[in-house]
C-alpha cells in the first residue's frame, strides 16, 4: 500500500504580504533550506515534496535532496502563484499553492494522503506521528481549536478527495484583514466534510516543532517541558471529543 507522502510549502520571496514579520527572502531561503536538510536526513520513508509558489530559484534544493537517506522520491517544484495575495494574505497563496502541487505533482496525485507541512519547519517525531496515522481510516487529521471553528494548518493530513471536494473551491473565502484566515477555512472544509459523512480525527500525536514563524518572526517552542504540554492538553481533548 502507498504511503502518505509529505507536502512542504514554501514561499522564498513574499512581496507585501499583510500581517508578515519574517519577509525578508534571503532569510526565508535560509529557514526553508535548514528545515529542508534536517528532512532530508529523517528516517522516514515517505515521498517528498517541496513546492515553492514565488517562482525563485530552487535549484539548492535539488541539490539538498540529492543527500536524502531514504531511497523514496523527493519532487521539487517552483511557480509564480502569489497573486492577490497582497489583498487576501499569505493563506490565500498557501492554499493556491496545495492546489497547484496537487495537479501538478506524480507523487501527490498517487498518494493516498497528503501530510501539508509547513516547509519552515521541521518535525522532529515525524515518524512517530506517521506511524499512528498509518492503518487509520479518516478524511482528515488536524488539530481544532476555538470552539472547534479554527484548524491548525502548520500540519494536517488530508486525502486528496478532500482537499479537492471541500477545501480548494474555499480559497475565495480568505481574507486576511477580514480576519478569515486558512485556518477559519480549514476548520469550515472539515465541518462540510463531516455533514456529508466523511471522517475526521485530531492528530495522533502532538508535533515538535522546530523552526521560526513567519507572522510573528519567532521561533515555535520545542522543549520536552512544552511538548508534555501541549501532548497532555491534545490527548485530554481528543478524550473528551469520542465521548
Amino acid at each position: 500500500m502507498a504511503l502518505p507522502a509529505l507536502l512542504l510549502t514554501a514561499t522564498i520571496e513574499p512581496g507585501k504580504i499583510p500581517y508578515l514579520k519574517r519577509a525578508d527572502p534571503e532569510l526565508r531561503r535560509r529557514d526553508y533550506a535548514q528545515a529542508f536538510r534536517r528532512w532530508m536526513t529523517h528516517p522516514i520513508e515517505n515521498p517528498i515534496v517541496f513546492c515553492e509558489n514565488s517562482g525563485a530559484d530552487v535549484s539548492d534544493f535539488d541539490t539538498l535532496a540529492r543527500d536524502r537517506r531514504s531511497a523514496a522520491p523527493v519532487e521539487i517544484i517552483s511557480f509564480r502563484g502569489q497573486q492577490d495575495v497582497d489583498v487576501r494574505g499569505k493563506g490565500y497563496g498557501e492554499l493556491r499553492l496545495i492546489e497547484h502541487a496537487l495537479e501538478s505533482s506524480t507523487i501527490l496525485s498517487a498518494a493516498p494522503l497528503v501530510m501539508k507541512v509547513t516547509g519552515r519547519l521541521f518535525i522532529s517525531n515525524a515518524a512517530e506521528i506517521l506511524n499512528r496515522v498509518d492503518g487509520q481510516s479518516a478524511t482528515i487529521f488536524c488539530d481544532l481549536r476555538q470552539n472547534l471553528s479554527v484548524a491548525d494548518s502548520r500540519v494536517f493530513f488530508a486525502t486528496p478527495d478532500f482537499l479537492r471536494d471541500y477545501l480548494f473551491f474555499r480559497a475565495q473565502e480568505i481574507d486576511d484583514l477580514a480576519g478569515v484566515m486558512f485556518e477559519t477555512v480549514l476548520a469550515r472544509a472539515v465541518h462540510h466534510a463531516l455533514s456529508d459523512g466523511s471522517t475526521w480525527k485530531p492528530l495522533p500525536l502532538s508535533p515538535r516543532w522546530h523552526g521560526l514563524a513567519g507572522t510573528a518572526d519567532h521561533p515555535y517552542k520545542s522543549s520536552v517541558a512544552d511538548l508534555w504540554r501541549r501532548e497532555i492538553f491534545r490527548a485530554l481533548k481528543a478524550g473528551i471529543l469520542k465521548r
